[in-house]
């Protein structure tokens, strides 16, 4: 049942480029304020991203067997269209890379600032390398965090670890909103669920970019990443997907415009592909699991 819910659920992902109607917040970030302004910190965040979780475990519990497993099968659908990336990334992509090619650089970025919880530094309108790197980074954990991460805790805990890895995606935004506005955010508590709800995912996903591209290329940087302690989803993402794709290697300024807009073009596109491709080798595996257990 979970992965026909998978197929509906990406089905109408294609059809709508994201969530579509589901995915509306409104009724978390109510709920996660009047818990942080009664219980401030971590322990408020936790509850806010807790007790939905577990209330969708207790519902699924008993929606066991009901309607012939129709209405189970109808909440796993709806949870996770809800925890699947907000946004049409084709769409971003697709705009970004219409403005790159004329070189319009200032389009560009104004399609970045659309990004959630970062935002580019504008000084990279002057810079189309930086400003073609950052985006390439984002396109590889926006990938990530869309679809993968999601998936993988579907797979592993239900319709509740789904929608506790993207309610633990809003409230990092959330909460990075705050500590804009607070100044100093090195003075800010840490509150690091989300950095452990994609340590593991993060790390298969790079290794299988070994799979669909450049192997031994690939298995070099996930080692290397993964050595380092402390290493977050992207850079690791970016670089395994880079050394798959034999790609990655600096721009400089000094290059013709044209070259730079081509390359950065180009690469882009291969991240896409290479994307798609280790997506379609995870719904294999994912088909593989559910026949076994």
């Amino acid at each position: 049942m979970e992965f026909l819910a998978i197929l509906i659920a990406l089905g109408c992902v294609q059809l709508w480029g994201s969530g579509g109607p589901v995915q509306r917040d409104d009724w978390f970030m109510r709920g996660r304020g009047r818990l942080t302004s009664m219980l401030s910190g971590p322990v408020g965040r936790a509850i806010a991203l807790f007790i939905p979780a577990l209330l969708i475990m207790m519902l699924q519990g008993s929606l066991s067997g009901a309607g012939y497993g129709l209405i189970e099968l109808a909440l796993l659908i709806l949870v996770l269209l809800y925890s699947f990336g907000r946004g049409d990334l084709t769409r971003i992509i697709a705009e970004y890379l219409a403005r790159w090619r004329r070189g319009d650089f200032a389009g560009a970025y104004e399609i970045l600032k659309q990004e959630p919880v970062v935002s580019p530094d504008e000084g990279m309108i002057a810079d189309p390398p930086q400003l073609h790197a950052w985006f390439r980074r984002r396109v590889y954990y926006r990938s990530f965090e869309r679809l993968f991460a999601v998936l993988f805790w579907f797979v592993v805990a239900g319709a509740a670890g789904a929608l506790l890895y993207r309610l633990a995606m809003i409230d990092e935004a959330l909460e990075a909103g705050t500590e804009s506005m607070a100044g100093d955010i090195s003075e800010q508590e840490t509150f690091p669920i989300l950095y452990w709800l994609e340590w593991i995912p993060a790390r298969l996903l790079s290794l299988s970019f070994a799979i669909t591209g450049h192997y031994d290329s690939c298995v070099q940087a996930w080692k290397r990443g993964v050595s380092s302690s402390g290493t977050e989803s992207a850079p690791l993402l970016e670089g395994c997907g880079n050394a798959a794709l034999q790609i990655g290697g600096m721009m400089h300024t000094e290059e013709k415009t044209e070259a730079i807009i081509r390359r950065g073009a180009d690469e882009i596109q291969l991240v896409e592909e290479l994307q798609r491709r280790t997506l379609v080798v995870w719904m294999v595996v994912i088909a593989v699991i559910e026949m076994v257990f």
